[in-house]
């Protein structure tokens, strides 16, 4: 849901920063802490309003899934080199399938296939990047 920018809550601003980003930062925490001697593969969830561009009456979304950007090319710097790595994927609107035909965005499975390979082998090509995942979309 929208809201204008000045009229945002402090309380709907903390929710979203919750949700969107302490989350994400509480889990590559823990994941990092794991993973940090024999090396592993991070992927935050951001989108396209994280990675190319704000969006009106959206400010705290666009501003969380921005921090997620710059997160993943925090923890991909600091550990270049180590085998651990971290990436973003940006995808447009998820597609379950049940979509009517004029429907744009990508499909879950896309997305899906994405994040498993971001996981694998390949995954180091793309430490501290995002990709863009829009399917048919013409951008976020």
């Amino acid at each position: 849901k929208g809201e204008p920018f000045a009229e945002t809550p402090v309380e709907s601003w903390e929710t979203v920063m919750r949700v969107n980003l302490t989350s994400t930062f509480l889990m590559f925490r823990e994941a990092v802490r794991r993973m940090r001697e024999q090396g592993g593969r991070l992927v935050g969830i951001t989108s396209g309003q994280g990675a190319d561009r704000g969006v009106a009456q959206q400010a705290a979304y666009s501003a969380s899934k921005a921090g997620v950007v710059r997160l993943v090319e925090a923890i991909a710097a600091e550990y270049e080199g180590t085998g651990l790595t971290a990436s973003a994927l940006a995808p447009s609107t998820l597609l379950f399938g049940d979509e009517d035909a004029s429907a744009t965005g990508v499909s879950v499975e896309e997305v899906a296939s994405w994040c498993v390979r971001l996981c694998g082998p390949e995954g180091e090509a793309y430490s501290g990047q995002v990709v863009r995942a829009y399917g048919t979309a013409d951008g976020p």
